[in-house]
């Protein structure tokens, strides 16, 4: 494990690479794997982060409050994500996957009518952008968008839209992921 000065630099050595190459500085924050440490959500918000997609155990997106500022976070797509047709042995075809999404998408959207919700999907361009994966991701698109109602935000404008419209919908206080204790988390609507 990184000590907390390697993570930080680890961290923003991308910050800087974006802004060097891009000429801005990213806003959203996905790690390698669901491993943050207890330091780990106050160097995103001392780095001008805006959002995090890591985690795996909210339907809908909220606000984590730590020293400094706040988050949101959202989940990572990990049971949407193209990553189970990546390998021959992986045990799903790109079809089976576009059924799962398509599956994943109605429910949600059903849902939808009386409560807001939420997908995402985990796409890796090496993956995704081979043409029998492409073809799935126009197919499931498509699909989405001929249901009225439907929204494609960009991670920073869902993050945005979240912290201006249901900022109290749902807030939590770091740490505490991971660590399987109780903590802090107030339901406000």
């Amino acid at each position: 494990m990184m000590s907390p000065e390697e993570q930080y630099n680890d961290i923003k050595k991308t910050v800087d690479a974006f802004q060097k190459v891009l000429g801005f500085k990213p806003q959203g924050y996905i790690m390698p794997g669901e491993r943050p440490t207890d330091d780990t959500p106050k160097f995103l918000v001392d780095l001008g982060y805006k959002y995090w997609m890591c985690f795996l155990h909210e339907d809908l997106p909220y606000v984590l409050r730590v020293d400094g500022g706040e988050l949101v976070l959202a989940s990572y797509g990990i049971w949407t994500t193209d990553h189970r047709t990546g390998r021959a042995d992986a045990g799903r075809t790109p079809r089976e996957l576009l059924q799962i999404w398509k599956d994943n998408f109605d429910w949600i959207y059903e849902e939808g009518e009386s409560n807001p919700g939420f997908m995402s999907l985990g796409l890796h361009p090496f993956l995704i952008g081979r043409p029998f994966r492409t073809v799935i991701l126009r197919e499931f698109l498509r699909y989405a968008k001929g249901h009225p109602g439907v929204w494609f935000p960009r991670g920073i404008d869902l993050a945005t839209y979240w912290k201006e419209k249901c900022h109290d919908n749902l807030i939590e206080r770091w740490p505490n992921y991971g660590t399987g204790l109780a903590y802090e988390k107030t339901q406000i609507k």
